[in-house]
């Protein structure tokens, strides 16, 4: 079994965040949570019935606790403005320290990070791709540049509405330019496509920030434009997408024999899947399936890409649905729909496994509070504590929270 650093974690973590799932009720079981161990027990089963029991307990529960394991730790750390504020702060602050490695690569093609860390234990191979645009793709400690990017860019939104939240234009403008950069290093498509999605949202919301139906109108284009899409591409709306988001000609059409060779694996076999036996494509085509959705299909049966997908639906309507936010929470619930979003889309091309699974899933959990928390909790807490520049105590001027962030200005209100 290959145990990782963060596998000891998570390892480590299981009793604990379980207990604290169960008692704690202001963690109360959602829906959600339901359905990531209705498709954890299904992964499980498929690998029972393709490979038998021995390798059913160890990939089926490696997979449980990779999966069950960050989700609750999000879920159950995770509970205000506040904590959602400090764990967008560390990811930063790890994006900005991976920032010099990754200018290193793009600009020379060497590993420092994957050198480093395999001279003290076994780390990932070193995969060297072909230059794009003169430049190095960096790989960074993951497996692949696309990983790398897509890691790196998951917290755009967050930087800029809520680490970014009562700070000057430019400043936060530096901040989530420091994020793009590092995810850029990666020179890959679909990343890109990921924070650009991100940054088109947060400008769609800056500009009509005074008209309440901004997000139906946005709805009600995007599938305008899907239907477009599917009546006058031959391609199809998926195939489309994958076929125009790639940098070159050739990746896009690997995606979409991929994406063709795939959905006959699953017509085949639509239940449990095929597990890790191989899937039938030509002989010289690369093994990898770059589509989470398709991949999980693929190898666990359609009703595990269901189910995953309920899971993200349940807990992205749920954040939708509440109302009644105070300011800072309505900047992390904005930031939390608009990574999610992004998560969607990239998803399409890109497979997400060990470390960069994990801490989607984490931040699948860690939005789970949006939608559950008490209506009390947005009047009374006092989120993304810091200073006054003032420095005037509380004490001096009765009924002023001299902790508390700065109020954004007249009709900035990011819901």
């Amino acid at each position: 079994m290959r145990l990782t650093m963060y596998r000891f974690v998570l390892l480590g973590l299981f009793a604990t965040v379980v207990v604290k799932w169960v008692k704690d009720l202001s963690a109360r079981p959602l829906l959600a949570d339901m359905a990531v161990i209705a498709f954890c027990a299904w992964c499980m089963l498929s690998m029972f019935v393709i490979h038998g029991i021995g390798v059913g307990l160890q990939t089926g529960g490696i997979l449980f606790i990779e999966t069950m394991v960050p989700y609750l730790m999000g879920r159950c750390y995770v509970r205000s403005a506040d904590d959602y504020y400090k764990a967008l702060r560390l990811l930063f602050f790890i994006v900005l320290c991976l920032l010099p490695f990754a200018l290193v690569e793009v600009m020379t093609g060497a590993k420092p990070l994957i050198r480093l860390f395999g001279a003290v234990l076994p780390s990932v191979e070193i995969t060297m791709m072909q230059p794009r645009m003169g430049l190095w793709r960096t790989q960074g400690p993951f497996e692949h540049s696309i990983l790398f990017g897509a890691v790196c860019g998951s917290i755009v939104a967050g930087v800029y509405l809520v680490l970014g939240r009562g700070k000057g234009f430019m400043t936060r403008c530096l901040m989530t330019g420091a994020v793009v950069l590092t995810g850029f290093c990666a020179l890959s498509s679909a990343p890109i496509a990921g924070m650009m999605v991100q940054i088109l949202l947060m400008v769609w919301n800056s500009l009509l920030r005074a008209v309440k139906a901004r997000w139906l109108i946005l709805v009600a284009a995007a599938l305008t434009m899907t239907t477009v899409i599917g009546f006058g591409s031959n391609q199809g709306v998926i195939k489309w997408y994958i076929s125009h988001f790639t940098f070159d000609g050739q990746t896009g059409w690997f995606r979409l024999l991929i994406w063709d060779l795939g959905t006959e694996s699953v017509r085949n076999h639509p239940l449990f899947g095929i597990g890790f036996n191989e899937w039938a494509r030509p002989a010289w085509m690369p093994g990898s399936i770059d589509n989470f959705w398709l991949l999980m299909a693929v190898r666990h049966g359609l009703p595990a890409s269901l189910l995953f997908f309920l899971a993200f639906a349940l807990l992205y309507g749920a954040a939708v649905r509440r109302g009644g936010l105070d300011e800072a929470a309505a900047a992390c619930k904005l930031a939390y729909l608009i990574c999610l979003t992004s998560f969607f889309f990239v998803s399409w091309t890109v497979h997400f496994l060990n470390a960069p699974y994990v801490l989607y899933m984490f931040i699948f959990g860690s939005g789970a509070w949006i939608g559950t928390a008490p209506k009390t909790q947005f009047s009374s807490e006092r989120p993304f504590l810091r200073r006054q520049r003032s420095g005037t105590p509380s004490s001096a001027t009765p009924g002023r929270r001299s902790h508390a962030m700065p109020r954004a200005a007249a009709g900035d209100s990011p819901e």
